[in-house]
């Protein structure tokens, strides 16, 4: 389970460190905290729900100060290669205010290493076609990943007006075409999977995805990877409407 501090819940003295991070004087302990550890340092963040129902994985806003807040967009404009070094480098610096974090589910262990070897497999897509990776993580002693808090909502999640079908198959279709010099295949078809942004498809929950070697059977399946995709969203559109 997520690390969590509730309200009227002393806070350890790990945390109590002033510096870039409120004193706990200025926390507010009426929302839901939750702790971790990443890169030898203890970050504190407010619990703001998931994109999707699952337990073990929650938006996280991590306390600051307006320091934090002008370095989130100095770093925001630099090249990715340098932001990761400066992220692994000195995380309480530069680790973004707002991020995600996976924890393990019970008896994942092997699809959780699998979605590490996965995003480092994607580095050069990490922050366009899947989140960017900062790292992993512990909180309460279950390994976590921490990672980019996309700015989107899946298929089902949309508000009006809804993405055609013919924009969702284009979107998938440049998203799958930016796989295949990597020969990812993404292990679950289904519509949680994605992320709509302003402008493209980002993949999600990559426990299951698979590298292959042969690109025929790859072609395959990116293509009927997308027409079932599309499918379930047509009967989605179909419902929502009636």
């Amino acid at each position: 389970m997520l690390s969590q501090i509730n309200e009227g819940t002393a806070l350890p003295s790990r945390f109590q460190d002033g510096g870039l991070f409120p004193s706990t004087r200025k926390l507010t302990l009426t929302d839901n905290l939750v702790l971790f550890r990443f890169r030898q340092s203890h970050f504190i963040g407010n619990g703001l729900g998931s994109h999707c129902e699952h337990h073990h994985v929650r938006h996280l806003r991590l306390h600051n100060n307006p320091l934090r807040t002008a370095l989130d967009w100095c770093v925001s404009k630099l090249p990715l290669s340098f932001r990761s070094f400066l992220w692994n480098m000195w995380p309480k610096l530069f680790l973004p205010s707002r991020v995600l974090i996976k924890l393990r589910k019970p008896g994942w262990d092997e699809e959780f290493e699998n979605e590490i070897h996965i995003y480092d497999h994607l580095r050069s897509l990490q922050g366009t076609v899947v989140p960017i990776l900062y790292g992993r993580a512990d909180s309460g002693d279950v390994p976590a990943l921490i990672l980019e808090d996309v700015q989107g909502v899946t298929p089902v999640a949309q508000q009006e007006p809804y993405i055609s079908i013919d924009t969702l198959r284009s979107r998938l279709d440049t998203a799958y075409e930016a796989l295949r010099p990597l020969n990812v295949m993404t292990g679950e078809i289904k519509l949680d999977n994605i992320l709509l942004t302003k402008d493209r498809v980002v993949f999600v929950d990559l426990e299951r995805d698979e590298i292959v070697d042969c690109m025929k059977s790859w072609k395959l399946w990116r293509r009927s990877s997308i027409e079932q995709l599309c499918r379930y969203y047509k009967i989605w559109l179909k419902d929502d409407c009636m």
